[in-house]
């Protein structure tokens, strides 16, 4: 036998009247200086990415920003 416990809470609206939970709030995007780039990374290189990122100290932003300085600056 399955005890139940006894309803303690009152209805919140009368049937009918009810509304639906507010949405959630969506954080307002920072203004973005230039254009965004992205790529999908098979889950291994993304891994290691992910650690030397935090061994270093920098965000994935900050990596990738400088990958693109230095592929620009050697070529």
């Amino acid at each position: 036998m399955i005890r139940r416990t006894p309803q303690t809470a009152a209805w919140l609206a009368q049937k009918g009247d009810a509304k639906p939970p507010p949405e959630p709030r969506i954080s307002p995007s920072q203004p973005a200086d230039g254009r965004r780039v992205g790529t999908t990374l098979p889950l291994e290189t993304y891994i290691l990415f992910k650690a030397r990122n935090a061994r270093v100290g920098v965000t994935g932003g900050q990596a990738i920003l400088a990958a693109i300085e230095r592929m620009l600056r050697d070529d």
